[in-house]
């Protein structure tokens, strides 16, 4: 069976060891139970923003994050050039994986260029910023050009996004690995939400999948119920629920948009069963802010802060 990987996004935590086996970095959890020694590998990722033996690298004079979460950075940072990343990055991407078949590296993000971009901006409704939900889809829909550009017929495709941890290992028997039909990490509610950490399946109908770039846009309001004493549901009503919590708008979520990509297409997507989890910088329960991690030393950097209802504020240190 000819497989392949690919991997997207922001490099983040791939290269850190783990805070539960120092031993062992969130890419050998991938490596040991993900990749086989035929694996073909394909990567798509940002040039900032990654850890490299106790320090995290950006580029240029600005951090972007989500939600002004402290997990998001990391204490110690240092900033460096577009050229001395890319060498780094590719360096050591090439340590660790022998079947690199193509790298490609986004050196800066356009989302403003996506044809629906306004549409989705100015629609309303939220879920993650706009930018960000087209950056993260960008690198999936470059990946789906790479392994296309290579000719090479796979039978069977693994992308995944980098700063996850595979714990169990890929048992292929233990799947049908036929078209239509893909895995995925889970759903909420009655399929409305997909998980978006990792997909697995058929190559053809993976790839079909990675296609999402094309497909962004604002269809409908969701809205997610999340009340400690209602079930979990998506209704497209911004009622509170009986008991008076605030409904969650996830409309333009990846979760969201990736379940309907399954639908549109008849695509089954079964939950794959496998353990693993996002792996931050620091646990994801602590309570501090960005301001409250990142070094005082540091002056003229700007911070960019992403919220999930859409806004975007800057600030100077």
């Amino acid at each position: 069976m000819k497989t392949a990987l690919a991997l997207n996004g922001n490099l983040r935590t791939f290269f850190m060891p783990t805070r539960e086996n120092p031993g062992k970095r969130v890419c050998d959890f991938l490596k040991d139970n993900i990749v086989n020694t035929y694996t073909d590998i394909y990567i798509c990722c940002d040039i900032s923003d990654f850890y490299m033996d106790g320090t995290v690298y950006y580029v240029g004079d600005s951090i972007e994050t989500t939600n002004n979460n402290g997990f998001r950075v990391f204490k110690n940072i240092k900033f460096i050039t577009i050229e001395t990343a890319r060498e780094m990055i590719i360096t050591r991407l090439h340590q660790l994986f022998d079947n690199i078949k193509a790298i490609e590296i986004v050196e800066k993000n356009t989302p403003e260029s996506h044809p629906h971009f306004l549409h989705m901006k100015n629609c309303g409704y939220h879920g993650i910023a706009v930018e960000l939900l087209i950056n993260q889809h960008n690198k999936i829909q470059k990946l789906k050009t790479l392994i296309e550009a290579s000719g090479i017929k796979y039978d069977f495709i693994f992308r995944s996004r980098f700063d996850f941890v595979h714990i169990d290992k890929l048992l292929l028997d233990r799947y049908k690995i036929e078209k239509n039909i893909v895995y995925v990490p889970g759903f909420e509610g009655n399929r409305d939400l997909c998980h978006d950490w990792y997909i697995y399946g058929e190559a053809e109908t993976v790839l079909k999948c990675m296609n999402s770039y094309n497909e962004l846009n604002f269809y409908k309001p969701i809205y997610a119920i999340r009340c400690p004493n209602c079930p979990l549901q998506f209704i497209t009503d911004n009622t509170k629920c009986a008991h008076g919590t605030p409904l969650h708008d996830v409309s333009l979520s990846s979760e969201t948009q990736i379940a309907r990509i399954f639908r549109n297409n008849n695509i089954t997507a079964n939950r794959s069963g496998m353990n693993g989890v996002l792996y931050r910088y620091y646990p994801d329960s602590m309570n501090e802010t960005v301001g409250e991690i990142l070094p005082k030393d540091i002056a003229g950097i700007k911070i960019m802060n992403y919220s999930a209802s859409g806004d975007i504020s800057c600030t100077y240190l």
